[in-house]
């Protein structure tokens, strides 16, 4: 008596790889108008312009950085003061870009 072969029934389902060996959806026109509004509204917003200010800064210097916590770790970092002045700029940015 010979036992039936169910190695068919058993094999891993494995999904299609695309071209570029990404899994990404491809992107429509309806996802190409969301994207495009998204952007509008983005740049016409307090928060847009302020993340548009932020992706424009330089990258950070890491010698800055090493600096400053040093000072904050010795109490010689006056933080309130520093910090208001940060947003005070930030804040500057933001009303002369209108």
């Amino acid at each position: 008596m010979s036992t039936p072969d169910h190695t068919e029934q058993h094999r891993t389902w494995h999904a299609p790889i695309p071209e570029s060996g990404r899994f990404e959806r491809e992107v429509g026109i309806d996802d190409d108008l969301v994207s495009g509004e998204l952007l509008d509204n983005l740049t016409s917003t307090p928060l847009g312009r302020l993340l548009r200010i932020i992706s424009h800064l330089p990258e950070i210097r890491q010698e800055k950085v090493v600096a400053v916590r040093r000072q904050i770790d010795r109490d010689e970092y006056a933080l309130n003061e520093n910090l208001d002045a940060a947003l005070d700029r930030v804040l500057e940015e933001l009303i002369a870009e209108e």
